[in-house]
């Protein structure tokens, strides 16, 4: 993992870069809220196999290559429960779920 930070100090919540080795998960969680989702987001209808995941990913880390920004993971006890873009300009709104139960909560209150 390029970059891991711990949000709590018993690391069950993190961010990190996402790896190749996430594609399954960033997939996962798309496809179990794609209802949810689309009412907002381009992503589900763009996301219909996790091979699309895994290029979604790669075409992250070559944003993050150039210094254009980067997308990070947020993961809550081992399972990934959001996802975001930095660059810079949007760093307070880091860590709203994406899944349906957990709607603008913040992972970090959830301890």
């Amino acid at each position: 993992m390029m970059f891991k930070h711990a949000l709590d100090e018993t690391n069950s919540a993190y961010i990190s870069l996402f790896t190749s080795n996430d594609a399954a998960a960033l997939f996962q969680l798309i496809d179990r809220n794609r209802k949810h989702l689309g009412a907002w987001l381009r992503i589900p209808g763009m996301t219909v196999t996790e091979e699309d995941s895994k290029g979604f990913i790669e075409r992250t880390r070559l944003r993050y290559a150039r210094e254009e920004g980067y997308w990070l993971g947020i993961w809550f006890r081992g399972e990934l429960r959001d996802y975001e873009f930095l660059n810079g300009r949007f760093l307070h709104r880091v860590m709203y779920g994406l899944r349906a139960e957990e709607w603008k909560r913040s992972i970090v209150q959830q301890r």
